[in-house]
């Protein structure tokens, strides 16, 4: 189900919702998305306090509203992979000539109590790991972590020229 954007909601909500926004934003001129305030500033606020229209706030929340219903996803066990993603894990592998291998996905928690997570291919995952076949690809997860991972959505993002896989919890 696509996310409903609103003008009322922070740039964080937005962000972790539309993994598209920061670039979105870019093309406005916004860094918003690395702003320490984005936590707590709304989207209109952003907008207007850097000098934009009620007129580009409207076109900026067109446009994620729009990406939102763009993103093709995947859900298994309660764990979401974008289409993006997938198609560059299969990417990846074909570069690797990793192709068939399994993608192994780790963990650790860093000092704010959210996770950094780890990305790498196997041949054969460890008997203390539960695999996901997500169309063409197998991830695998520590079993133990599977549950507690629910919600958790895997992105593939371009920002500010940055390529890199996004994983955001969403929150039930």
């Amino acid at each position: 189900m696509p996310a409903t954007i609103t003008k009322d909601m922070t740039l964080t909500e937005i962000i972790d919702q539309v993994p598209a926004a920061p670039d979105i934003m870019l093309d406005y001129g916004l860094h918003c998305f690395g702003c320490a305030f984005n936590g707590y500033e709304t989207l209109e606020q952003g907008i207007l306090g850097h000098g934009m229209s009620e007129g580009d706030l409207e076109t900026i929340l067109r446009e994620l509203n729009e990406a939102s219903e763009d993103l093709p996803t995947l859900t298994v066990k309660g764990i979401t992979l974008t289409e993006r993603a997938l198609r560059k894990i299969e990417d990846i592998q074909e570069e690797e000539s990793k192709t068939g291998w399994l993608l192994q996905v780790d963990f650790l928690k860093n000092e704010q109590g959210d996770r950094d997570f780890f990305l790498d291919f196997i041949e054969a995952p460890k008997k203390t790991y539960t695999p996901i076949r997500f169309e063409s690809i197998t991830l695998v997860f520590p079993t133990k972590a599977v549950k507690s991972l629910e919600g958790l959505q895997i992105d593939y993002t371009t920002i500010g020229g940055e390529e890199g896989f996004r994983f955001v919890t969403k929150k039930s």
